[in-house]
């Protein structure tokens, strides 16, 4: 890797062009001027996998069900799934009501202060609890995500692969250098707001960039080769047949999925995994069929 500055000269111009217009990403939470740790954490969760201009309408409502850290702990999972609904990867929001349960129950109450109890916390990773960290508390924490690492990697010349999750240290490490220890919150969001604007991973305006005059990469126009980034492999398809069954009062059978795999904890129609969709001809078993109903004893005090 290589770096034609040597020194932090840019970093200030960095902090004048972001830090002082704020960012997309603060104006979810720091738009009542306040830095809660628990609105953060919301909004970071959020965050992931997901576009700002998608979250804001999310988080805003979340917020009103759930004020609380105590309310998020104590929520009903119907409730909790509805508000998330929409967002997808409902495993994040199930963590972090188990994460709330923790406060609850090891930190009395207390969203924790420190990045190690934050990291504690149940699905926060390190990128999460540093960003809690610096934007809450003021820790010089890094929040290494992949919008600071596209930013590194063009900055430095940096010849790793961005997706490969060991290299991740190498990233860390760079920030933990880097990072404004007067400021560590918005170095951090500046930073990220940088990676998903200006150096976004596609259709980047570099010359629209603060750090353009000592970035490798731009100076030494390879540009076009960072980041480093292997295709993701594949992905696996998995084919389910619905089974859909209804009564003569118009009820269908539903199960409850307690599996771990997709659409964990959630209702729906019982599924069959099969190698392959069929032709629709042979589709028989799914065909619509009627059957004379059979009692079978007393049905008095049963449903369907």
């Amino acid at each position: 890797m290589a770096c034609p500055c040597g020194k932090r000269r840019g970093f200030s111009l960095l902090e004048k062009s972001y830090w002082l217009g704020m960012t997309k990403i603060s104006e979810i939470y720091l738009g009542e001027g306040t830095r809660i740790p628990y609105h953060i954490w919301v909004s970071e969760i959020m965050l992931q996998q997901t576009r700002v201009d998608t979250v804001i309408p999310y988080y805003k409502r979340f917020l009103e069900w759930f004020p609380t850290v105590e309310s998020l702990a104590i929520a009903p999972e119907e409730r909790l799934l509805k508000a998330w609904e929409g967002l997808g990867y409902y495993s994040r929001v199930r963590n972090m009501q188990i994460a709330a349960q923790q406060i609850m129950n090891e930190f009395n109450g207390k969203f924790p202060s420190t990045y190690e109890g934050i990291s504690s916390l149940k699905g926060i990773g390190p990128y999460t609890a540093g960003a809690i960290a610096s934007i809450a508390f003021n820790l010089p924490q890094p929040a290494v995500d992949g919008n600071v690492m596209r930013v590194l990697a063009r900055l430095f010349e940096v010849n790793y692969d961005i997706g490969n999750p060991s290299n991740r240290k190498i990233f860390q490490a760079m920030m933990e250098i880097l990072i404004d220890p007067n400021r560590p919150g918005d170095f951090n969001q500046a930073l990220m707001d940088l990676g998903s604007d200006i150096e976004a991973p596609v259709n980047p305006r570099p010359e629209d960039s603060p750090v353009k005059d000592f970035s490798a990469a731009y100076q030494n126009g390879t540009m076009d080769r960072y980041p480093i980034k292997a295709p993701k492999k594949k992905p696996v398809p998995i084919f389910l047949n619905a089974l859909v069954v209804q009564n003569g009062r118009g009820q269908f059978l539903l199960e409850k999925n307690e599996s771990e795999k997709l659409l964990a904890g959630f209702w729906h129609f019982p599924l069959i995994e099969v190698d392959e969709f069929s032709k629709d001809e042979e589709l028989n078993l799914f065909n619509q069929v009627a059957e004379p109903s059979m009692q079978l004893g007393s049905i008095t005090s049963r449903k369907f």
